[in-house]
């Protein structure tokens, strides 16, 4: 955090200013969720979620790579199937 002033001259105007010393950055982010249910009764069985930045001006190519890679993640998390 940093705080500075100053004044004119003859002391005709003076400031003030307080800067908060971070950096806002916007981006987009994307949701991608996963459902399994239960055909014959629709209960949810498990749900897996994952976020990522999106590239609004990425090529189609780079988009699917990354689905892909966020797809791959939520089901590394996918729990073993009951015997």
């Amino acid at each position: 955090m940093g705080v500075g002033f100053g004044w004119g001259s003859h002391s005709s105007f003076g400031g003030i200013g307080v800067g908060a010393g971070r950096d806002i950055s916007e981006y987009d982010e994307g949701v991608l969720v996963i459902d399994l249910n239960d055909a014959s009764k629709g209960d949810l069985l498990w749900r897996g979620t994952g976020t990522a930045r999106v590239d609004q001006h990425a090529k189609p190519e780079e988009s699917t790579k990354g689905v892909n890679a966020t797809i791959e993640k939520i089901l590394s998390q996918f729990p073993p199937l009951p015997k």
